[in-house]
């Protein structure tokens, strides 16, 4: 389920993603991820995958390029640009992205 996508969201796209860029830094500051980086497990190096996704989401979106491979975009936004992908599809990047930022 996407979240509706209202103008003054798209137009705040990019605060929220250098909003997002922070957390991603202050996961690496964290104590514990150079070891969970090298392991590639434990929570910090999750919520750090997790957000660095979110950013690369925002990153397609204000970009123009093909979005990642996420589990939230599998099988429902083609690996195309987004001026390449239908309105709906780029609504759903655009929801999948915030909504993401939300959890």
């Amino acid at each position: 389920m996407s979240l509706p996508v209202e103008s003054a969201t798209v137009q705040r796209l990019p605060a929220i993603r250098d909003a997002n860029l922070a957390l991603v830094r202050a996961f690496e500051a964290h104590p514990a991820y150079p070891s969970q980086s090298t392991q590639r497990g434990g929570k910090i190096f999750f919520m750090w995958d997790f957000a660095s996704r979110t950013n690369a989401m925002f990153e397609s979106i204000l970009q123009n390029t093909p979005p990642p491979d996420t589990p939230a975009t599998r099988d429902s936004v083609p690996n195309v640009s987004p001026a390449s992908m239908s309105e709906g599809q780029r609504k759903e990047l655009v929801g999948d992205a915030v909504g993401r930022c939300v959890m």
